[in-house]
């Protein structure tokens, strides 16, 4: 069997398998010779089967689940083990399974456990009824798959425990026909379907980044030019063009340092970087390339100086003072690195920036800062507009220009908002340029929502538009819907979706401290479950699907949230604003207005949209 393009595997025969072949190779896991052979073997089951390979639900990820509404559920694990390399111990009272690590026998964990884990799992999940009773058991089974075991090996090893040999394995099909009579309501089978099916944060984890022309100079910096700003709005390639370059200097041997402001973008750059990786053949990019917010890396540096603070300065101040001096050491061992890269440079400030440049950055190395006007949440100065405020810009910024990431018939609506609530000074404001994507395939339209509600009516409104989107969209995994709120409202309306069965992963926490930045190092967009999360934490990154409720933002914050919308020309995306700010319901009939041909017309590389 060749990994490459495994023996038995025939593509053109297979159910609804995700992912495809293709995608199979470039699994995060990739698949082994035993795996391959179990997925072979279920590509003969019909069209009406749903195979899924590596889901994740919740904290469980077996290699496959297969479901038929008839059939039921299977969840499948595989172990390629080498039965010389395994042995059972114990009696039947206590019995363990030892696998031999070359030295010694050493205790392992028995896959019957793993697997019981799996059942539990699911069946809490999907298989109790409203009344909290359990539905028949015939409806979830678990198998295991040991393709190197013969019938009677497995059974020394595991007892009655459900297995299917290497014997028995082109058989696997057959096996799981055997009670065609699951009891499983249709309601049941189609919410774990839309559990199961991959989100698209991970799905694009196996694509290539695609670069605009100007964004690829960005990641050559053909020119050599050591101090670089580069500014554009929401969607103009940013933040890839930043990850691009910090793998392209990866690739020369450099230390690169990648900074930013809040604490969750970094771990967006890092899957970033990593597509970029595999695009690029850089196998050793996770030892040159670091990620780290501004904070953490002046704590990280200040744990092992023992200076006192002097009474009234901020500890911003006191650390920056310190550490330069202990920078300024000839013998210092702190660390340094030839390329530092920051993202979202509309957040720093000049100090910060000069601190990054003066004290980290080795001789002759290169600084580059990515910037959008538009999204300054925090109302930092405008220090990086000219050379002369410390940051050493020479020349002008590299100016991005269109909007790659956001659908095309969201554009003119984001435009139109933002000249009507925003300040008209120092905006990025999105276009459409002569490369967009667009020209070569038609979109398919983006679902826009706006609903006014009642303050007191809010939470409800909001949960059922998340929960409409799951039950309504086919093909939206519901861990691709992000809810953008603040802290307090959001706390309620996780609540609210918890209460009805729903699976969260939220950053919302009453109060600033620990907490929420343990949930924020914590927090990745391939998580499973639906996404809490404030604007200013979730700046920088994207989705297909964003719920925004408005009641504590600014007109900025909205602004930033319909930039998230992640587009592709293969599906729709969805933006629904649940509103109950006063200032701006007289929006509702721009937001969810026909986008005319006149608007976009036929994407000829207009400038930034008038209305």
């Amino acid at each position: 069997m060749d990994d490459g393009n495994p023996e038995g595997l025939r593509e053109a025969k297979w159910p609804r398998i995700v992912p495809a072949m293709h995608e199979l190779r470039a699994l995060p896991t990739p698949l082994n010779l035993g795996e391959y052979a179990t997925l072979a073997s279920l590509s003969v089951l019909g069209s009406d089967w749903h195979v899924f390979v590596q889901p994740r639900l919740s904290m469980a990820q077996p290699d496959f689940v297969a479901v038929h509404p008839e059939f039921g559920v299977w969840v499948i694990e595989v172990k390629d083990w080498n039965p010389e390399l395994y042995r059972a111990v114990g009696s039947s009272s206590g019995r363990w399974i030892e696998v031999f690590n070359g030295d010694q026998w050493v205790k392992r964990v028995s896959p019957r456990k793993q697997l019981q884990s799996y059942e539990k799992t699911f069946r809490e999940r999907f298989f109790v009824d409203f009344l909290g009773a359990w539905v028949p058991h015939n409806g979830l089974r678990v198998l295991l798959v040991m393709p190197q075991y013969t019938r009677q090996q497995a059974t020394d090893l595991l007892g009655t425990f459900p297995v299917v040999s290497g014997e028995d394995i082109s058989q696997l099909a057959d096996r799981l026909m055997l009670d065609p009579d699951a009891q499983l309501h249709p309601d049941r089978i189609a919410e774990l379907l839309r559990w199961l099916d991959e989100p698209e944060n991970v799905s694009d984890q196996r694509m290539p980044l695609i670069l605009s022309t100007q964004a690829e100079e960005v990641a050559r910096n053909s020119r050599g030019v050591a101090r670089r700003r580069v500014r554009g709005p929401a969607g103009s390639g940013k933040s890839l063009a930043l990850a691009s370059r910090a793998i392209v200097l990866a690739s020369q041997g450099k230390d690169v340092l990648i900074v930013t402001f809040n604490i969750t973008l970094g771990h967006y750059l890092h899957d970033l970087c990593a597509r970029a990786a595999r695009q690029q053949r850089v196998s050793h990019w996770k030892i040159a390339v670091s990620f780290t917010n501004f904070h953490r890396l002046l704590s990280e540096l200040m744990e092992q100086r023992e200076e006192l603070r002097e009474e009234g300065v901020e500890w911003e101040t006191w650390a920056l003072q310190v550490l330069s001096r202990a920078y300024s050491e000839a013998s210092h061992d702190l660390p340094t690195y030839d390329a530092i890269l920051v993202d979202e440079g509309q957040d720093f400030e000049s100090d910060w920036w000069r601190f990054l440049s003066t004290c980290l950055l080795r001789p002759n190395g290169e600084m580059l800062l990515a910037a959008d006007r538009t999204q300054n949440l925090f109302d930092r100065s405008n220090w990086t507009a000219t050379g002369s405020a410390g940051g050493g810009f020479t020349g002008p910024w590299v100016q991005l220009k269109g909007t790659y990431r956001t659908p095309v018939d969201l554009i003119p609506v984001i435009v139109e908002y933002a000249q009507k609530y925003l300040p008209a000074a120092d905006l990025d404001l999105p276009t459409i340029e002569r490369d967009h994507p667009a020209l070569a395939d038609a979109h398919e339209p983006t679902r826009r929502k706006w609903v006014n509600v009642a303050e007191e009516d809010i939470v409800d409104a909001a949960a059922n538009e998340v929960v409409s989107l799951i039950r309504d969209i086919d093909g939206l995994s519901p861990s691709d819907i992000v809810l953008l709120t603040d802290h307090g409202i959001g706390m309620k309306i996780i609540t609210e979706l918890r209460s009805r069965g729903n699976d969260v992963i939220s950053l919302f926490a009453p109060t600033e401290g620990d907490a929420r930045r343990r949930l924020k190092r914590a927090f990745w967009a391939g998580s499973p479950g639906i996404k809490g999360c404030t604007i200013h934490s979730f700046k920088g990154w994207e989705s297909k699907a964003v719920v925004c409720v408005p009641t504590a933002m600014g007109e900025l914050e909205l602004y930033v949230a319909m930039t998230r919308v992640k587009a592709d020309p293969s599906r729709s995306a969805y933006l629904t604003v649940v509103n109950a700010v006063d200032s701006l319901r007289e929006f509702k009939p721009r937001f969810e207005r026909e986008i005319l041909p006149s608007e976009v017309p036929a994407l000829r590389g207009q400038t930034t949209l008038k209305f």
